[in-house]
């Protein structure tokens, strides 16, 4: 670390000393880092720590995570300080007393643990005090030189909640929300401001200003906190002592905006998004938002006139040239697409993404040879790239080389890439041969990433279902429709769980959803049908088997059970 704080040292002064002799005025910013939400990465003892310290620091410890978790902060506190008395090093000790001190009203003994727990993290992903001071230091006293000080971690703690930096400012560690990098971007402005004494006083955008002006809206929000809640459950992240607490927190905050990913909400953020992305032409990240809401909204010729935008903009970005290509083929525009594909894989012949993308074309139009020779390019460069085992094993099966094949789907289930739609794609193809343990696998990992997509929580019941656990099955249904209450499948899904544990008015009234939801669903008013007839309402049953005979009249269920409940009811017997 001595060695970290005096390079990092040498070379901020060197650069605040480059921008002094190019003749600009130079701000220097402290680093904001999350304190208050964000348990230590890394803790370590204190070297050489006797045996029998440890034992009595482990006891104290444990002792101390009870009483915090049983809700008893004073006493957690009690046998936190007795741990940090025979070893001060541990940082998350220092994090759990934090968290009690914040429970209690102690503000000031909070920030000085959380502050000690970021200090001796072994992990050190945030900057420590040394790091903010090295920086206050280097810009002290030269204001006649041109350097000015912006405290960004004094101006956020000063707007948060107790005076800790925490959630409301950044997504994790360091990494800042919007509302966060408003706040530092109008800290550093207002310096800028006053540095530029020519310029008149005028009042800055707000942050709601902003956010329109840059197409920030609900559905970007929660692309992005998306991203981040599939980091917390790796490495390092999913270590830290509060991970769960932050994953809950981030999830509900998913959840909140599950509202965004609806048609009428997809299309009034597109409407606002065109609005900014016609104010700024050259912006290419509004091209860029707008094209991925043109994508949502059914909208394909749009986003391609979008992302052609983005290519003009930016026409040596090969992931520029990859976007395109990827609107192409979906709209089954696939010379175009080659050609985009083409162009990227030019200009960063190492983007296996673009060249598995191609392969897939290629496999797509019917030339498995091609794709095949393609994602074995692919995997040249990258033999663990899963995606491209995958591509390749339905490659050789088109081809008749289903053993060979079948190697590279095993190769595809080791290597795999951490991304909803990798996961899907490998969980579908494990339902489809019947590997329905992979399937599980694969979707209940996508749902870790993605864990407010309705149609991966059906998909898993289906696989559930096949493995005969059929509880779990019924409680992703019931998820899905929580997700998606317009989701006619998943309906029926849970109307065929609940009618097999013999709750026949509960399945019915699922089926009847799902047909008022989805009135082509035939088999969903089929299963009413049997549902009602179960529960003797058999006019209203024999109403249900009449449309699907109407649908389909060689449905044997529906004739089977039409014919039944046609017949006339026997005569009640005669006393003699």
């Amino acid at each position: 670390m001595a060695t970290v704080y005096g390079s990092f040292d040498q070379n901020l002064n060197d650069i605040i000393d480059a921008g002094l002799r190019g003749g600009a005025k130079v701000l220097v910013s402290t680093v904001a880092r999350n304190l208050k939400d964000c348990g230590p990465f890394g803790s370590e003892h204190r070297p050489g720590l006797p045996a029998q310290d440890l034992s009595q620091w482990d006891n104290f410890y444990k002792m101390g995570i009870r009483a915090q978790e049983a809700g008893r902060p004073t006493e957690a506190i009690d046998s936190f300080r007795q741990a940090v008395q025979v070893d001060e090093t541990y940082a998350e000790a220092h994090f759990r007393w934090g968290q009690c001190s914040l429970a209690l009203g102690q503000d000031a003994e909070a920030s000085r643990q959380f502050a000690l727990a970021c200090d001796q993290d072994t992990l050190r992903f945030r900057a420590d005090r040394r790091i903010n001071e090295i920086i206050r230091r280097a810009a002290s006293n030269r204001e006649q030189q041109g350097v000015q000080l912006v405290d960004s971690e004094a101006a956020m703690a000063l707007q948060s909640p107790h005076g800790l930096t925490g959630e409301e400012f950044l997504y994790e560690h360091v990494h800042l929300n919007f509302e966060g990098n408003y706040l530092v971007a109008r800290v550093l402005a207002e310096q800028i401001g006053h540095a530029l004494t020519a310029s008149a006083e005028h009042p800055w955008p707000t942050a709601e200003d902003c956010a329109r002006r840059l197409g920030w809206n609900d559905s970007t929000r929660r692309q992005a906190e998306m991203e981040i809640l599939s980091r917390l459950n790796d490495p390092p992240f999913k270590e830290q002592a509060n991970n769960r607490q932050q994953y809950q927190r981030l999830l509900q905050q998913v959840q909140q905006l599950q509202p965004a990913t609806l048609p009428n909400s997809l299309r009034e953020e597109k409407a606002r998004t065109q609005a900014a992305a016609a104010a700024a032409p050259g912006d290419w990240i509004l091209q860029e938002n707008l094209a991925n809401l043109q994508q949502q909204t059914g909208d394909a010729p749009g986003a391609i006139e979008s992302l052609q935008r983005v290519v003009r903009l930016l026409p040596q970005s090969p992931d520029a040239w990859h976007g395109l290509g990827l609107a192409l083929g979906a709209a089954k525009r696939d010379d175009e697409a080659i050609s985009a594909f083409q162009q990227a894989t030019r200009l960063s012949p190492e983007s296996v993404m673009s060249m598995n993308s191609l392969a897939e074309l290629y496999a797509r139009e019917g030339h498995p040879e091609e794709a095949a020779h393609e994602f074995q390019q692919v995997l040249r460069q990258k033999p663990y790239w899963g995606p491209a085992h995958l591509g390749l094993g339905k490659a050789l099966e088109a081809t008749g080389k289903t053993e060979e094949a079948n190697e590279q789907f095993k190769e595809a289930l080791i290597n795999r890439v951490r991304s909803p739609e990798s996961f899907n794609a490998l969980a579908q193809l494990s339902f489809s041969r019947g590997w329905y343990d992979a399937a599980v696998t694969n979707f209940t990992d996508s749902l870790r990433l993605n864990p407010t997509d309705p149609e991966t929580q059906v998909n898993l019941g289906l696989a559930l279902v096949k493995l005969g656990r059929r509880s779990e099955a019924k409680a992703h249904y019931a998820e899905a429709i929580r997700l998606q209450p317009n989701f006619a499948e998943a309906h029926f899904c849970l109307g065929l769980e609940l009618g097999k544990n013999g709750d026949s008015a509960g399945a019915a009234a699922q089926f009847a959803e799902a047909v008022r939801l989805k009135p082509g669903l035939i088999e969903a008013r089929l299963n009413l049908g049997i549902a009602l007839s179960n529960q003797h309402l058999n006019q209203q049953a024999l109403d249900q088997f009449n449309e699907v005979l109407r649908s389909d009249s060689k449905n044997k269920i529906a004739l089977t059970y039409a014919k039944i409940l046609r017949a006339p009811a026997p005569a009640a017997p005669q006393n003699q």
